[in-house]
Formats: C-alpha cells, sequence, structure tokens
C-alpha cells in the first residue's frame, strides 16, 4: 500500500508506506540513567526516551535505588548486589548490551567497590575480628 506524500500535494509522487506501522508512528528508543541529587543521598532511575510522532517522549521504566552521598563502602557493596538484583529483573526489557551501558552510567557516579576495599571493610567491621584480636592481646 503506498500514499501520497504530503509535500507531494496532489501530485503522482508516492511513498511506500512501512509495513505494519501507522503514518507517523515511527519509535525509536534509547534508554539513560537519571541521576538525582536528593537530601538523602543519589538517586537513579532507569529512564526510556524515544521519539512518537515528532515529539520526544520519556516515560520512567524501574528505579535503580538509591545511595548516600558521601558513599560508604558497605553501603556501595549492598548498592552493587541490589542494581545486579534489580537488573535482573529488568531481563525482559534489557539486553545485554543496554544492561552493561546502564552499568557503566551507574559506575561512573558510584564506583564497584575493589576487592582490596572489601578486605578492609571486612576486617573492620566482623565482630569476630575484634573478639580475635582482643584475646589475643590477653593472652600476650
Amino acid at each position: 500500500m503506498t500514499r501520497r506524500s504530503p509535500r507531494a500535494a496532489g501530485s503522482s509522487q508516492e511513498r511506500p508506506r512501512l509495513a505494519g506501522k501507522e503514518p507517523g508512528s515511527y519509535r525509536a528508543a534509547t534508554m539513560f540513567v537519571h541521576f538525582r541529587e536528593t537530601p538523602y543521598g543519589l538517586a537513579m532511575s532507569l529512564v526510556e526516551n524515544r521519539r512518537e510522532n515528532g515529539r520526544i517522549c520519556h516515560e520512567h521504566v524501574a528505579s535503580l535505588g538509591s545511595i548516600e552521598t558521601p558513599p560508604s563502602v558497605d553501603a556501595r557493596i549492598g548498592f552493587w548486589r541490589e542494581l545486579h538484583d534489580r537488573l535482573a529483573e529488568l531481563s525482559n526489557r534489557l539486553d545485554a548490551e543496554t544492561r552493561g551501558k546502564v552499568m557503566v552510567a551507574v559506575h561512573a557516579r558510584v564506583p564497584m567497590v575493589t576487592p582490596e576495599e572489601q578486605r578492609a571493610s571486612s576486617t573492620r567491621s566482623c565482630p569476630l575480628n575484634r573478639t580475635v584480636s582482643r584475646h589475643r592481646r590477653m593472652i600476650e
């Protein structure tokens, strides 16, 4: 099926219509992470940006969580665990490439915890380590 071009104004020039698409309903969508500074910390949302009928539309897809500012190592560990779980829940809407882009964008604002930071954090906060060191001092 064909339709006349609006510029042709009744002339014999015609454009082919895309199968399965209504006139003017072309959709191209991209996703991005929206960061918001709140009094409580940094909040992140996944937003789909698309153009419909010549207009830009934003759709909130999901909340990715929030984290205190400045983030502690323990807060970052918890945040990244929850983020991985949340992205797994969104696997029906996100392909692997988009998921990777989301993680890179979040990592730029909330760095992933390095193994060295994890070890330093676990030795400081583990109550068993404090008990053992206290007993060692008593023995010596």
